[in-house]
């Protein structure tokens, strides 16, 4: 029989390899996007936090958001700006950056979404 630390660990395991596959595949899938999973996640919670402020989401906060370095955010925004998924302005203070989706986001948010919850369904 396992000890409780081990049944614990195996089963944090297990959850750490389900989050492993449903990455696989949404690397996979998001290559038709033409983007990578990890510039979805930052144009997702951008797009997510704009949404629920009712403001542009910052670098700072998407930063925070998914727990990533802040320099690995402004680099993977800059991507996305440069492929005009996103826009960039400064905060009223001129403090930070401000991140802008731009308005043909609204489709490829979508059909990115339709992709992450077909990913989460187990294959038969």
């Amino acid at each position: 029989p396992l000890t409780a630390d081990e049944a614990a660990t195996l089963e944090a395991l297990e959850r750490f390899k389900q989050a492993m596959e449903f990455r696989r595949k949404l690397q996979r899938s998001f290559r038709r996007l033409g983007m990578s999973f990890a510039e979805w996640r930052v144009l997702e919670a951008t797009y997510r936090l704009g949404r629920q402020m009712d403001e542009p989401a910052s670098h700072l906060s998407v930063a925070r958001e998914l727990a990533l370095g802040e320099s690995s955010v402004s680099r993977l925004m800059w991507q996305l700006s440069r492929r005009g998924l996103v826009s960039h302005d400064l905060d009223g203070l001129n403090w930070s950056w401000r991140v802008l989706m731009t308005d043909d986001n609204g489709e490829l948010m979508s059909a990115a979404y339709a992709i992450a919850a077909r990913a989460l369904t187990p294959e038969t």
